[in-house]
This record gives structure tokens, sequence and C-alpha cells, in this order.
């Protein structure tokens, strides 16, 4: 049994094909739970139950955009629709945070595959959450330092946003090592995923 307290948050790694994104979008509610039980402030897993959804925000590995609309504008309606506060400040701070300020008025076909993650990971942050899934966060975004986990405004990142739990997926520890220590600095705590999901 894996339990996370408020603020705390989970670093799942290990090689590719271990399960890391399959048990990641299980507990989004993206795929079937084969068994076991997961809750977020007691409600069961379920992607279409609206009081679900309103607690957790999950970024995979799918560009999904709406072509026809700025950079800007999907923050816009993701802020909106999640009622944060001074929409429009928020939206412009995660603009200047992830380095899309200059490009915001584009069109997604017309920034680079960098600059389209980035924005999803805006999006996932921007919006109110209990529990925040990033599956691969630093993806096609390894030379921005404000995509790593402790570099957001002089803080660890992922956790100044709210009292939220984090779960991380990362498969590339073996090949970058300082990912791990960037990871401990910031107090995720690691669960290697082999085959099976095993986490101590």
């Amino acid at each position: 049994m894996i339990a996370q307290d408020a603020g705390e948050f989970l670093g799942v790694v290990g090689f590719n094909g271990a399960g890391k994104s399959t048990a990641a979008r299980t507990i989004a509610g993206k795929q079937q739970m084969l068994d076991g039980e997961f809750r977020v402030h007691g409600l069961p897993v379920n992607e279409d139950a609206i009081p679900f959804r309103r607690q957790v925000a999950a970024l995979f590995d799918e560009d999904a955009f709406f072509p026809s609309l700025s950079l800007r504008e999907p923050l816009q309606l993701v802020a909106r629709g999640h009622s944060v506060p001074d929409p429009d400040v928020a939206v412009d701070a995660e603009l200047d945070f992830f380095a899309l300020q200059e490009r915001a008025d584009a069109v997604p076909a017309s920034v680079s595959s960098g600059q389209r993650r980035r924005l999803l990971l805006a999006s996932a942050l921007i919006r109110p959450s209990s529990l925040l899934i990033l599956d691969e966060p630093e993806q096609r975004v390894l030379g921005l330092r404000s995509s790593t986990p402790c570099s957001s405004r002089g803080r660890c990142g992922w956790q100044s946003r709210s009292a939220r739990v984090g779960l991380l997926v990362y498969a590339r520890l073996e090949q970058d090592p300082g990912m791990g220590a960037r990871l401990r600095s910031c107090g995720v705590r690691a669960c290697r995923c082999r085959h099976d999901f095993d986490g101590s």
C-alpha cells in the first residue's frame, strides 16, 4: 500500500514497458483497473464522474490541441472553466514561466513540439487539483530549466502550486543520473516499477 499526504510527490521510475504509464493512466481513470483500489479524497477512480475529474489533473504523452486556437486561448478556457482567480493574470504567469509569451498568439501547428509540450504542462498546472499526474514531464523540454521539478520560481515547482499530491513518471533515470538527485532534492520519493507495479 502506498499513501501520499498533501504536498508529497511520488516518482515512479523504471525501464520502458515496465508499466509506469499504465499504472498512472489507471489511477487517472483512463484505463480499467484490474485489481486493487485507489481513491482521491474517498472518491473511487471514475473519469466520467465530475467530482473525480475536479480532483485530478493529468498530463500524458498525447498531444491534444485545438488547432485553430492560439496558445493563450486554451489556457484561458481551462482557467475560466475551473474558476481560477484572476484567470488572465494566471494565464500570463504560465506563459511567462514556460517561455511561451512571445508565441502566445500563434496556433499549435506553427510552434515547435517542445513549445506544444510546455503548453500541455501549463494546462495541467494552471487548474486546481488535489492529484497531479505527470507522465515524463521533461519530455521534449529538457533544455528548459523551468520544466524540471525543482526549478519553479526558485522552489520545488510542482509542490508550490498548491497542497497537491503528485505522481511523476520517469523512464530515464538510468540515462540521466542527475535526474534522481534533482527529484530527491525536491523531496520526491521513488517507487521503482517492474513488470508488476512494485512500490516501496
